[in-house]
């Protein structure tokens, strides 16, 4: 799962790197604010205050609820493509991922 505080992950993520998640049974979410727009709201702000602890936008969260990457938004294409190829994914067109 990639959960983005405030910052839509699918608006950050190219449609390549989406099809990749969706691959793995994986969701995009936005966190945010009660009466923000948002999939998911934060309502005692305590992901808020992580987010801004570790100084981050996004994270990447692994089935077992392991961290498996945290980033702001220019490192989160990266992030993503490392992770997929820890994997062994390959992007959609049958090419290793790489960076946009």
């Amino acid at each position: 799962m990639v959960i983005g505080l405030g910052a839509s992950p699918e608006a950050a993520l190219n449609a390549a790197r989406l099809e990749q998640l969706s691959l793995l049974r994986g969701r995009a979410v936005t966190l945010g604010a009660p009466s923000t727009p948002c999939d998911a709201e934060d309502s005692d702000g305590t992901y808020a205050r992580w987010f801004n602890e570790i100084d981050v936008t996004y994270v990447m969260v692994r089935p077992d609820y392991y961290l498996a990457a945290s980033s702001s938004p220019e490192a989160l294409r990266r992030q993503c493509d490392e992770v997929m190829l820890q994997l062994h994914m390959q992007a959609p067109n049958h090419q290793t991922s790489r960076c946009a």
